[in-house]
């Protein structure tokens, strides 16, 4: 039994089999039927209430525990989508091409880079990126958003180094010398990004 029906519709059901319907009924927040008006009619009783959608579309609730759109638009807008890399040679060749198809460009940025699909298993370094682009300061966000990889000429525009703290919840990691190996995690992304 259904106490919210909605009617009158262009419900986009995400069914391949039927992917548009014109009512929809819920009970308790759960969809009981979904077709025309006939097929919803079995779970109408005394006290249902009935919206009428005038035509207009409903979709499916889209819920993701934890998405940020506006980083998944910066890979339509001047961010190298680096998702696909599966060896460090691989990302630095993509850096090469994607830098000299940008030369108006100061900073690259890139996205998406996963160690553990890489042949390396292993977090890029500075030296890494150096490698491929030395004279300009590249930044490269991990997969998750919540570490990244900041090549020499980028720590130092951003005035990071061997003295430099990390900030409240953030780490800098350190090679053997004490200067910073280019991953920042967290927070300490802010000190370059």
């Amino acid at each position: 039994m259904a106490g919210l029906v909605y009617v009158n519709g262009n419900l986009l059901t995400q069914d391949p089999g039927r992917p548009r319907a014109e009512a929809l009924a819920v009970d308790d927040g759960r969809i009981v039927a979904v077709g025309s008006r006939a097929d919803v009619e079995p779970a109408v009783r005394p006290g249902t209430r009935f919206v009428d959608l005038g035509g207009r579309t409903l979709v499916p609730g889209f819920n993701d525990a934890h998405a940020h759109a506006w980083k998944l638009g910066q890979l339509l807008t001047g961010v190298l989508d680096v998702r696909g890399v599966d060896s460090l040679a691989a990302l630095q060749h993509a850096l090469r091409t994607f830098a000299s198809r940008r030369p108006e460009s100061a900073w690259l940025q890139a996205r998406g880079y996963n160690e553990a699909l890489m042949k390396e298993r292993r977090q890029p370094t500075r030296a890494d990126l150096d490698a491929a682009a030395a004279d300009r300061p590249v930044f490269l966000t991990r997969v998750c958003g919540h570490a990244a990889v900041a090549n020499s000429r980028a720590l130092e525009l951003a005035g990071v180094g061997a003295a430099t703290e990390p900030p409240s919840g953030g780490r800098l990691e350190r090679g053997p010398d004490g200067q910073p190996t280019g991953l920042l995690y967290e927070t300490a992304m802010g000190l370059v990004s």
